[in-house]
């Protein structure tokens, strides 16, 4: 999933982003600037190759951030 991107699977990152304390601005399921950078910002976080999509690795980041 990268910029551009809309649906279901957008809103779900933009809420686990927000409950790992990023703010991807409004989970409205549309992959924008906002949510772009704040995907950016949690790669940082867990990996240092930052390219701003949401692949398997950022998932399991996210999704495990949401559990702690």
């Amino acid at each position: 999933m990268a910029e551009g991107h809309a649906g279901p699977e957008v809103a779900e990152v933009r809420c686990l982003l927000h409950r790992a304390g990023i703010d991807p601005g409004e989970v409205d399921g549309i992959h924008g600037p906002l949510t772009q950078h704040a995907v950016e910002r949690s790669r940082k976080r867990a990996d240092p190759v930052v390219d701003g999509i949401v692949g398997p690795h950022t998932w399991k980041a996210l999704r495990g951030s949401a559990r702690d």
